[in-house]
């Protein structure tokens, strides 16, 4: 491990303009560490912070600065964290954010029986299917939708989810030109929630986050029949399986629908755009079918004790700050490029 500052509780860390002050960490991790800071306003924010390491030519961080300044620059989604500031030091990389609260993995663990009532999972999948649609509008793609980069907000945001974590997040599309898709491609994201596309390491397209989200939403409210443990060459089967006999996997997420959507992003090429309202009416014909009511009602946290708690990034969570990978060219984005 290559020498890195012992930041601490109290500690005064500068960008150019503003001193912030490092209040508790939430989380520590191989790559980084996230701290709750305040600014000399007595402001709160989140410090992400990036060590620079020689095995990693060049910092993830100004990935997701990139991405999260063009997101505010063109829509006022509720569904993004705001971003605030950043600096380069001589051993790390910063950048200070908007605060959020737990996320959604955490969330369900706290459940009585770990996962989330199926109208909380419904409510959950309409609004992250938004905030996909806004991020694939401007030309990206996540590529690492699940649970733990989704959270609740803060205070009287409890009720909103945040797409977290642009790490592994690329261009798709820029100028209304499509990238030309690459071959050989290494996975990106979880291999629990990840698409058969990329597990076939095939170039990502929106329509991979929609097939995340759908493995991310069965997750909370029904689990998986696969864990990080187990073999991809295991759980690349039981994805396709479920496509042929899904009863098991959806249960009462609506087989039949949750199928057909399946299908549909099935049929769709890299290049081909996703119909988010398509998928949006199938969420909400699910909640029909099942005689679900008020999927955008309060959630199951915002009914108990956990609904306003910080979240504690546990290591493997810091890690996935940013991608182990490379970045190509065609992803890498400058840190200090305004």
């Amino acid at each position: 491990m290559e020498n890195r500052p012992r930041l601490k509780t109290g500690q005064i860390v500068n960008s150019k303009t503003v001193r912030y002050t490092l209040q508790r960490k939430l989380g520590d991790g191989r790559y980084g560490c996230v701290f709750e800071v305040l600014n000399d306003r007595k402001e709160v924010f989140a410090m992400k912070i990036e060590w620079k390491t020689t095995d990693r030519s060049d910092p993830r961080l100004g990935i997701e600065i990139a991405i999260l300044r063009h997101i505010r620059q063109n829509t006022v989604s509720p569904h993004f964290i705001d971003y605030v500031d950043r600096a380069s030091k001589p051993s790390y990389f910063f950048m200070v954010t908007s605060l959020v609260g737990a996320n959604l993995e955490t969330l369900a663990h706290d459940q009585d029986d770990g996962k989330f009532s199926h109208r909380t999972a419904l409510g959950v999948g309409l609004q992250v299917l938004d905030a996909l649609k806004d991020l694939h509008v401007l030309g990206y793609v996540h590529r690492d939708v699940r649970p733990r980069n989704l959270c609740i907000g803060v205070g009287d945001k409890t009720h909103n989810i945040f797409l977290m974590n642009f790490g592994c997040a690329a261009v798709y599309q820029k100028a209304k030109k499509i990238r030309k898709p690459r071959e050989n491609v290494p996975v990106k994201g979880k291999t629990e929630f990840t698409s058969l596309s990329s597990h076939s390491k095939k170039e990502q397209s929106p329509k991979d986050d929609i097939e995340s989200l759908i493995y991310t939403l069965v997750y909370l409210c029904n689990g998986l029949p696969w864990n990080a443990s187990t073999a991809e060459d295991s759980i690349v089967s039981q994805k396709k399986k479920l496509r042929e006999d899904g009863v098991t996997f959806f249960r009462m997420v609506h087989p039949p629908t949750m199928k057909n959507v399946l299908a549909y992003l099935d049929k769709l090429s890299f290049f081909d755009h996703v119909d988010h309202e398509f998928v949006k009416s199938a969420i909400m014909q699910v909640a029909t079918e099942e005689k679900i009511q008020g999927v955008k009602c309060e959630f199951d946290w915002e009914c108990g004790s956990t609904s306003s708690s910080m979240s504690v990034r546990t290591d493997e969570e810091i890690n996935n700050l940013t991608r182990q990978s490379p970045a190509t060219d065609s992803e890498r984005v400058a840190f200090d490029k305004p």
